[in-house]
């Protein structure tokens, strides 16, 4: 189980990276309404910085919930069938989520080479989209495997009740 506290810890870094980086952006934003209301200047470059904090944001959280467990579930199936039938199902949609995961991760690792090569980069301040693409494929990824590690945590039988 060594592998799974360094993979919490990673998961828990990535985290509070982006809250971090979310935070401040939120602090700059709210900076640029006093500003624009106060002196009639707005701080440049703002959308660009919120978007980039936001792709953050939104795949690194897809990648804790999968590695934490804390997705929506439903179970008005799953509490009539029992325990080795759900068990198997779970192994199944964890499966097929890994499969997608991999899938979206490949076609944004495409986008990402792809956006490198022409140099692209954001409209206000020029931050290559290499940083906007980045988080999408590593959150992608990430989150498929917290998804081959649900099977082989549901397949074992370990069940992890902290997460």
């Amino acid at each position: 189980m060594k592998l799974r506290v360094f993979a919490d810890r990673c998961a828990d870094g990535l985290a509070w990276l982006t809250l971090a980086f979310v935070g401040a952006v939120a602090i700059i934003t709210g900076l640029d309404v006093v500003f624009r209301q106060t002196v009639g200047i707005s701080i440049h470059g703002l959308v660009d910085l919120t978007q980039l904090a936001m792709m953050h944001a939104v795949f690194m959280s897809i990648a804790y919930g999968f590695g934490r467990r804390t997705h929506v579930a439903v179970m008005l199936l799953t509490e009539v069938l029992s325990c080795r039938v759900n068990k198997v199902l779970s192994a199944v949609w964890w499966l097929c989520a890994a499969v997608l995961l991999v899938i979206l991760g490949y076609a944004a690792f495409d986008q990402l080479l792809l956006v490198y090569a022409y140099g692209d980069v954001s409209q206000n301040i020029r931050i290559p989209m290499l940083w906007f693409w980045l988080p999408v494929v590593v959150g992608l990824l990430v989150a498929a495997l917290a998804s081959l590690w649900a099977v082989a945590e549901t397949l074992s039988g370990y069940v992890d009740q902290t997460g």
